[in-house]
C-alpha cells in the first residue's frame, strides 16, 4: 500500500575552517527533531550510508519537514547544512521494515543539489510544476539567513522556544516539552561551534527568565482571512529575552528589526504554508 509523504534527508556539516565533516553535532540535532515532531514522524532520523554523512526522515506532512530542517539549521548555524525534502508516494515494506520508492531517490537527489550552493541550503522536490516557485522561496530564505549573525540566530532560538512556529498536528505539544531543556542542549552544540565572543556572551543566557512556550498555530492562521502576517513577532517578546541575556529591550528588537529575524521568521512561516498548499493539490 502506497502512502503520500515527506521525505528529508540532512548530510552532516563540515567546519570550512577545516573541511572535516561533524557527525556528533548533526547527531545531537538529530535527537531534538524526533523530540519535537514525534506526530508527524512515520521514521525517525536514521543514517542513509555506514559513514553516517547522510541521514533521513520520513514525515507526515512536508511542512512539518521544514520546520525541523529550520531547527537543525538554526542549532547549527553558522555551519553549512545541507538538506533535501522530496513529497510523494512511497511503500511501506514490513518484511524490511523500511520505505522504499523513487520519492527516495528524489530527496537524495535534492540534497546532492544543495551541495552545490556555499551555506545554509535546502532544496524541494515534489514531483510537481510549482515546485519552481518554493524553490524560488527556499532561495530567498536561504539569502536572508546569510545575513543574520551567530548573536542573532541563538535570540532568534530564545523567541522560538517563546513562542515557535508551529503545525499543531505535525508537533509535540509545546507545553510538554521543556523548551529550556532543548535551549540549553542548543547552547552546548553552539559552544562547539563558534568562538565569537559576542555569542560567548549570549551562550550564558539565563533561561530560566523566558516565558512559558506559547505556540503560533500556522494551521490556524491558514485558516483565517489575512493580507499579512500578525503576531509573528508577540507582543512583549522582547523584556524575558533582554532579562536572560542582560541586555536592553530596546537592544532586543533592534536585533529583530534590523538584523532580517522578522523577516527570516515570517518568510518561514509562508514556505511551510506553501508546501502545506501544494500537498493539497497532489
Amino acid at each position: 500500500m502506497g502512502y503520500q509523504l515527506s521525505v528529508l534527508e540532512l548530510a552532516s556539516p563540515y567546519r570550512p575552517t577545516t573541511l572535516k565533516y561533524d557527525r556528533r553535532l548533526l547527531q545531537a540535532v538529530i535527537t531534538l527533531i524526533d523530540r519535537c515532531f514525534a506526530p508527524s514522524l512515520l521514521s525517525y532520523g536514521q543514517p542513509v550510508d555506514s559513514e553516517h554523512l547522510r541521514w533521513r526522515f520520513i514525515f507526515r506532512h512536508s511542512g512539518a519537514a521544514f520546520l525541523a530542517y529550520r531547527l537543525a539549521s538554526q542549532a547549527l548555524h553558522p555551519l553549512p547544512v545541507k538538506g533535501g525534502l522530496a513529497y510523494g508516494l512511497l511503500e511501506f515494506n514490513p518484511d524490511q521494515e523500511k520505505f522504499t520508492g523513487p520519492t527516495l531517490e528524489r530527496a537524495q537527489a535534492a540534497l546532492n543539489a544543495s551541495k552545490s550552493f556555499p551555506d545554509q541550503s535546502l532544496l524541494y522536490d515534489g514531483g510537481y510544476q510549482e515546485d519552481l516557485l518554493v524553490n524560488v522561496q527556499l532561495a530567498n530564505w536561504r539569502q536572508l539567513k546569510s545575513s543574520i549573525s551567530a548573536a542573532g540566530y541563538f535570540i532568534s532560538q530564545m523567541l522560538e522556544w517563546q513562542s515557535p512556529l508551529y503545525l499543531s498536528d505535525c508537533q509535540v505539544d509545546v507545553a510538554s516539552l521543556d523548551f529550556s531543556g532543548l535551549l540549553q542542549e542548543i547552547q552546548i552544540i553552539q559552544a562547539h561551534i563558534n568562538t565569537d565572543s559576542e555569542l560567548s556572551h549570549y551562550s550564558k543566557a539565563d533561561l530560566s527568565q523566558l516565558k512559558p512556550a506559547q505556540a503560533l498555530d500556522l494551521l490556524a492562521c491558514f485558516q483565517k482571512s489575512r493580507y499579512h502576517w500578525q503576531d509573528i513577532l508577540p507582543k512583549g517578546y522582547a523584556s524575558p529575552i533582554a532579562k536572560a541575556v542582560g541586555t536592553s529591550r530596546q537592544n532586543i528588537d533592534y536585533h529583530f528589526k534590523n538584523s532580517q529575524l522578522a523577516n527570516e521568521r515570517s518568510l518561514a512561516a509562508n514556505i511551510c504554508l506553501s508546501l502545506t498548499r501544494e500537498e493539497g493539490y497532489l
